[in-house]
């Protein structure tokens, strides 16, 4: 199963400077950002190449969200506290494993992938 990961993070000084040339503060900017994260992942989830997909910050997750017409998630489990195992309505071929910011252990994002991988 093909791995990829796309991680969007504090905006570069490079970035700034991209958004600034193009008329965008940093919030634009960084909205942008989210929104080509977005419009990749899509793309590449449209191409069937994924079985599961792990997705961490609302911003990138809404897009992704969005660009499928999601309406909403199918619980099935918990990686662990506070981090749902679901399909997407509408999609329910793929598994997602959602992740807020702030909590958690080291190694969710290692056990998502795994357990998507069905290693765990």
């Amino acid at each position: 199963m093909l791995s990829i990961l796309l991680v969007s993070g504090k905006i570069s000084k490079k970035a700034r400077e991209v958004g600034l040339s193009n008329g965008y503060n940093h919030t634009k900017t960084s909205n942008e950002i989210v929104k080509m994260l977005g419009g990749i992942s899509s793309v590449l989830i449209e191409e069937n190449l994924f079985k599961g997909i792990v997705m961490t910050g609302g911003d990138t997750a809404k897009q992704v969200c969005e660009l499928w017409n999601v309406k909403g998630f199918y619980l099935h489990d918990e990686l662990e506290i506070g981090v749902p195992i679901s399909t997407l309505i509408g999609h329910d071929e793929i598994f997602v494993i959602t992740k807020a910011g702030g909590f958690g252990k080291e190694t969710v994002f290692v056990h998502a992938i795994d357990k998507l991988k069905g290693v765990l």
